[in-house]
């Protein structure tokens, strides 16, 4: 077994004189049995190990029996549930940091249908429905990636202050310059005058 690429088995068969290769069932019948229990590695329905409840269980390699599809389902089901409530917990997170983030309403409509299909899962699931919970919980699962990983989403993301600060300081100091400018001017006016009060208020008093 070959982690991320599968796995290997090497055949050693004697070469016809005639020409030609032929491989017997019965030739391949161990390589395809070590392909089978690759293949249930990779579901995940593993044969469970020391289980002293299970009386019987199907050998690795005679492929997948009822139970164990079940309990691959339900497994999905639980992972899903599990994945679809992390991402609207993290996108709650996210939308709360941000408190100026701006929710498209095709946003809100994936988040209010990934809930919808998660509280659906939940119900099926405590109902002992199990497909439709495994079903309902892939639907959720897959409306909060779509919300959290929406183009608008992602881009507030990269969108903090100072850039905002970068963007709109070339924008309002043009302006802001003569009105600040205008108002140092006013109030050195305003300063020189109310001296020029209190030097006549004093000359008055002297007369």
């Amino acid at each position: 077994l070959i982690s991320n690429w599968g796995g290997v088995s090497i055949l050693n068969t004697p070469h016809p004189k005639e020409g030609g290769l032929s491989v017997s069932l019965e030739e391949l019948q161990a390589p395809m049995e070590h392909y089978v229990g690759l293949l249930r590695q990779l579901l995940g329905v593993d044969t469970p190990q020391q289980a002293l409840w299970v009386k019987a269980l199907t050998e690795p390699h005679r492929g997948v029996s009822e139970w164990q599809l079940l309990a691959l389902e339900r497994n999905l089901a639980l992972a899903r549930m599990a994945s679809s409530r992390k991402t609207l917990v993290s996108l709650e997170g996210l939308v709360t940091s941000i408190p100026n983030m701006i929710i498209h309403d095709e946003t809100a409509s994936q988040v209010s249908i990934a809930i919808s299909h998660l509280l659906s899962a939940e119900r099926a699931w405590a109902g002992g429905n199990f497909s439709q919970a495994s079903s309902e919980a892939a639907m959720a699962d897959n409306m909060a990636e779509c919300s959290f990983f929406h183009p608008t989403m992602l881009s507030m993301l990269y969108f903090p202050d100072d850039h905002k600060l970068a963007i709109y300081i070339p924008y309002f100091v043009p302006v802001l310059l003569p009105v600040l400018v205008a108002l140092l001017r006013e109030g050195k006016a305003a300063i020189q005058e109310s001296k020029e009060e209190r030097v006549r208020a004093e000359a008055k008093k002297d007369d």
